[in-house]
């Protein structure tokens, strides 16, 4: 076993705001200096090398990697995207997904999307499950698109066949919702099929709707009901939309039509899902700087909305909560009001992101920190510095697993 050293982020300044009840105009209640905990020196194994690039059979410089762990079944699965020449002006992917012991590093499977003399890939999407069952929806140079379910063994246990340029989502532990925006008719109407599958790869329904997707996640569907309009002879979505949002049954739960001043956030994910089946759609205002969050119950009927600041991150937290990060703050919402609010003393001009961890915490990246975040306190779990790691990576509750130069490296966190 290789054993690397890592450098520790060893404090950060940083003040934490505890708001509770917050209402606009209301004095903070404390401010208070926190020191995040000095970690201790974690050790590294180092996997075998990654799938990678040998110059052989047209393969290319590799295109992207992503990690994910599944602490549950103790393994990392890296799956690894490669550019790859088919034929003259025509390049397609060879995707590939190892699993690796997380106790070991130990290759215990790997599996090939491109089959011998059989198409390769033009995109792969994977959906990764607690369980370990990954699903992954591929569409192909010979134009055909599959889904694939492959079990934590690293055995394919169904695929089946779906329409080409179709979108697929996990909307819960049980279905697969496979949806397909057809052309546009003359007045601008357009119409989806949606099928759903169960995880199992059975038929469950199929529907052919009136509108478009906007996004599909956890039991929830919005969908853009309006027709599109023609501008310079393409046709685009309406700027002032009606949508409807449905339940993982396709009814209809409620709907909404933007006022003439909002349209909807087209720089990023417009749609923000729950956990108790609310539902978040980020608006843009032709009246104001920034943008404007638009609040739904789980009955689809629009409570609240709030302004947000430009290029603001909104993710999902515990119990129904929600966070939104930008320019250094972090604030935690409920529906009601602002709960609790964080200062980071950070260059707001880096990157940054913010998940909700498999485990119920909030991962903050702010440039090469990684915090770790009680979701209802908002306090440092842990706090380290990925230098010596990088990205992509992805943690557990005990570890940090980063794929650099073609392998896998773990980092114990203690």
């Amino acid at each position: 076993m290789k054993l690397k050293k890592w450098k520790l982020w060893t404090s950060a300044a940083l003040t934490a705001v505890l708001l509770t009840g917050y209402q606009a105009g209301v004095t903070d209640a404390a401010i208070a200096e926190e020191t995040a905990t000095k970690l201790s020196q974690p050790a590294f194994w180092t996997s075998p090398a990654l799938v990678g690039t040998n110059g052989q059979n047209g393969v290319e410089q590799t295109a992207e990697r992503n990690v994910h762990a599944v602490p549950r079944q103790r393994l990392v699965y890296v799956h690894t995207r490669q550019a790859v020449s088919v034929e003259q002006d025509m390049t397609g992917y060879l995707d590939i997904l190892q699993a690796f012991d997380d106790q070991t590093g130990e290759l215990k499977w790997q599996y090939e999307l491109h089959k011998e003399k059989g198409p390769y890939t033009e995109s792969a999407q994977l959906m990764y499950t607690g369980s370990g069952i990954v699903y992954i929806y591929a569409q192909y140079t010979d134009g055909t698109a599959r889904i694939h379910a492959i079990s934590p063994t690293g055995t394919e246990t169904w695929s089946l066949e779906v329409a080409g340029g179709s979108k697929v989502s996990l909307i819960s532990s049980s279905k697969l919702l496979v949806y397909k925006e057809g052309e546009p008719s003359w007045d601008g109407s357009v119409s989806t099929t949606i099928t759903q599958y169960s995880t199992e790869g059975k038929l469950i329904s199929q529907s052919l709707l009136n509108g478009t997707v906007i996004a599909a996640e956890a039991d929830r569907i919005v969908m853009n009901v309006d027709r599109k309009v023609q501008v310079d002879e393409q046709w685009r979505d309406a700027p002032h939309p009606s949508i409807k949002i449905l339940d993982d049954s396709l009814s209809v739960l409620d709907s909404y039509t933007f006022p003439s001043d909002m349209r909807i956030y087209t720089d990023g994910d417009p749609v923000v899902m729950l956990s108790d089946g609310s539902v978040l759609v980020r608006a843009a205002s032709d009246v104001q700087q920034g943008g404007m969050l638009l609040g739904f119950d789980a009955d689809g009927e629009k409570k609240w909305e709030r302004h947000i600041p430009e290029g603001a991150i909104v993710e999902p937290a515990v119990s129904g909560n929600y966070v939104v990060y930008a320019n250094g703050k972090l604030e935690t919402y409920n529906v009601f009001n602002k709960m609790l609010e964080r200062t980071f003393t950070y260059d707001p001009s880096g990157p940054a992101s913010i998940k909700l961890t498999e485990d119920g915490n909030l991962q903050l990246v702010l440039g090469s920190s990684v915090y770790t975040l009680d979701p209802l306190t908002q306090k440092t779990i842990k706090l380290f510095e990925l230098e010596h790691l990088g990205s992509p990576f992805d943690m557990t509750e005990k570890a940090v697993f980063s794929a650099v130069n073609n392998q896998l490296l773990k980092g114990l966190i203690r």
